[in-house]
């Protein structure tokens, strides 16, 4: 008698499911990693968008002659250069050289500049949302996204001599 037998259809069986029963959730957990980084994409985008408009705020805030409420704007897309903010204060910088990427269109941003607590600091609100694309498996195309961030802006206050 051989010693090699031949897989019953029961065993087949049995090992297709245990293989099924494993690659199913192993495919999900792929599926929804993609969605998450599909979806952190954006959120990036927007959370740097917003750190440059945030430090561009206080450059603009401490420089300028003018009240820094006047800085404030309402919602605008996040296209061009990033040192555009800032060209009156550096007039030779090649502004065309750097620009935002396609994918930043999609963000917006709002500043609100509220009332002052004190000789030199006024609170701002950067208020950041973006539109995801729908690339991600069960996500709505054009879902929005949206967060805040809270900051003072500081204007030097020039005493008398």
């Amino acid at each position: 008698m051989s010693s090699r037998r031949a897989l019953t259809a029961a065993e087949v069986m049995v090992t297709v499911a245990l293989v099924a029963a494993l690659a199913i959730p192993t495919f999900g957990l792929f599926l929804s990693g993609r969605g998450l980084a599909f979806k952190s994409k954006y959120a990036y985008l927007a959370v740097v968008a917003a750190r440059e408009e945030i430090e561009d705020l206080r450059v603009r805030a401490h420089t300028m002659t003018g009240e820094p409420w006047l800085l404030r704007h309402d919602w605008q897309p996040v296209t061009g250069s990033p040192f555009a903010r800032l060209a009156d204060l550096e007039p030779d910088r090649e502004l065309d050289a750097y620009t935002y990427s396609p994918d930043q269109a999609r963000v917006f941003s709002k500043l609100d500049v509220l009332p002052p607590v004190g000789p030199s600091s006024w609170p701002a609100v950067l208020s950041v949302r973006w539109q995801e694309h729908g690339e991600a498996p069960g996500s709505v195309p054009d879902q929005p996204g949206w967060t805040r961030f809270e900051f003072v802006l500081v204007k030097p206050v020039v005493q008398p001599r």
